[in-house]
């Protein structure tokens, strides 16, 4: 924080210079628990924006894809596909946040991704499709994350990545030599 400071000060930032040189080390506010504190408020302010624009929109999409955390702890990444009303009608991608999971099963995973959205208050009558990078967990018909959502919002439909498409076609064919060794 004291660096991007130093750096508004350095583009001529008379303000913080000012509130810096006079105010007493108390009160200056640059603490890492006030930084962290202005990352939390910030990271809400950004969030509430994502959420209102896209519950303004017509209908938008979940996407999602699981990662292990440095830890080894599995969590969830979940973003949002929507048209933006505001901003020329352009299609717009934002990230959401991770969600921790406790297992890796279809329940736990399409429990996680509602739970989320709800808190955040997301409007999941304008639910309209969910993407997904990953596993079969996802993408099974009668018991994957997609129809356990679909269930609850029949009006969603289920997208896989196209980059996981890709490269889904390209394992099936890497049965072919020629391709294998491509």
């Amino acid at each position: 924080m004291h660096q991007l400071l130093n750096f508004r000060i350095e583009a001529g930032d008379k303000i913080i210079k000012n509130h810096l040189d006079t105010t007493a080390k108390n009160a200056k506010y640059t603490t890492h628990q006030t930084e962290k504190e202005l990352i939390k408020i910030s990271e809400q302010i950004l969030v509430n924006d994502i959420v209102s624009a896209t519950n303004n929109s017509i209908g938008f999409s979940v996407l999602t894809d699981e990662a292990a955390y440095i830890t080894g702890t599995e969590q969830l990444s979940i973003g949002l596909r929507f048209v933006n009303p505001t901003k020329e009608q352009m299609i717009w991608e934002e990230f959401l946040g991770f969600v921790p999971l406790n297992d890796m099963s279809a329940a736990s995973i399409s429990d996680a991704i509602l739970r989320k959205c709800l808190s955040l208050g997301l409007n999941l009558d304008r639910l309209l499709g969910q993407g997904y990078d990953g596993c079969s967990t996802m993408a099974g018909k009668n018991n994957g994350v997609q129809s356990r959502i679909r269930i609850k919002y029949p009006k969603v439909a289920f997208v896989h990545c196209s980059s996981d498409r890709l490269n889904l076609v390209v394992n099936d064919m890497s049965a072919f030599p020629q391709i294998h060794f491509f």
